[in-house]
Parts: C-alpha cells; structure tokens; sequence
C-alpha cells in the first residue's frame, strides 16, 4: 500500500513512517504542503495512494484544501485529515470533502486502523457493520457500510436510490442507537472492532 504523509513537523512524519514501514507499506513522506503539491502535479496514475494523512495547520497551507487537491487527483484515496483540535466546524468541513478527521498524537494501533479502511475493497464491510452494531435496521446498515466504502452522503444516496435528505435521517437514527455522535466516531468505532479481530485472527471481512 502507498501512503501519504503530510506533517510541517518533521519528527512526526519520521513517527508514522517507521510504524507504516514496519509493516511493508510503501510511504512518502512531506513536511510542507508547496513540497506536496510539487509531487503532486507531477504524479502519475502509477503513484496512486490508497492512504493519506495531513495535518489541518501547516505552514505554507491548510490540510484540507490539500486534501481536497489529493482526492481531485487520486479519487479512491481514503484522505484523513489529522489534527489535535478537531471541531464540529473542521468535522464537517472534511466530510463535505470526503475526508475523515482523525485526532492527534497517531499511534500504532489508530495507524493500523486507518490502514485496514484503505485496503478493504467495496463489498467487504456489510459484515463487519452487522457484527459491530447489530441493532442497525438492514437501511441504516447500508448507509454505514456505504461510508466504510469512502461513499460520501450523495454517492450513499445515488447507490440506495434514496433522497440525500433521507440519508440525514438514517443517520440521526444511527447516532441515537449507537450513542456516537459523528460519521468518523461511528467509522473508527467499526474499524476499532475490525482490528480487534484481525489481531485475533477471528475477522474475515468477505
């Protein structure tokens, strides 16, 4: 797997590298978004990335207009925007942008979390959902499994053929039975449970 990683410090990037190197993924790294978007522009189809993280505050750049430049180039990249600070207006800001926001300090586990969201293809989450939160109607399900997928609420609609209003409303409905109260708590509340298993040896997410 080619993972981005997008940081203004340095020690951080070295962090993240050395876990995801650990693990045989293929990484390259940033310490300034003009340094991204100068391998960007000359990136071909053969350098996709399947992963990338950036940080929100950089020098030079706002992470998520970088993010934004990264998924209009590479559109089945998983993009997490990673910040200390996340708020309810970063929050949704990113997911207008079909980013997940993740929270700092990133460790090895909440890497690895994120690493096994980029590497499962469409069509394998539907079982992982239903075991994660059983107490999803089978609509409500389809809607978490279309966002574990990368859909955003449009592209969830279009593959339900349901109105986007109707999505909002599934997904008030998921909050109150899950008791989370955003997209990327429920996304990282599954992918959480996925990673239990898989260090279990018990998930097979087919």
């Amino acid at each position: 797997m080619r993972i981005l990683l997008v940081d203004d410090e340095p020690r951080i990037t070295r962090a993240w590298a050395r876990i995801l190197e650990r693990d045989r993924h293929e990484v390259i790294s940033f310490n300034t978004p003009l340094a991204a978007r100068s391998w960007l522009g000359s990136a071909t189809d053969r350098d996709a990335i399947h992963l990338a993280l950036v940080d929100l505050v950089m020098d030079g750049g706002n992470g998520l207009d970088l993010l934004s430049e990264i998924l209009a180039r590479f559109p089945k990249t998983l993009a997490v925007l990673v910040t200390a600070h996340p708020s309810a207006e970063v929050l949704i800001d990113a997911q207008k942008r079909g980013a997940l926001v993740a929270t700092k300090p990133l460790g090895a586990r909440a890497l690895r979390q994120l690493v096994c969201l980029a590497v499962h293809s469409p069509g394998k989450w539907g079982r992982v959902v239903a075991r994660r939160l059983p107490n999803l109607s089978p609509r409500e399900a389809q809607v978490v499994t279309g966002r574990m997928e990368g859909l955003a609420n449009k592209e969830i609609a279009d593959r339900l053929d349901i109105a986007p209003g109707t999505v909002d409303t599934f997904w008030r409905r998921i909050y109150h039975k899950t008791g989370l109260g955003t997209q990327p708590e429920i996304v990282s509340f599954i992918a959480e449970g996925f990673l239990d298993g898989q260090l279990d040896g018990q998930n097979d997410p087919r």
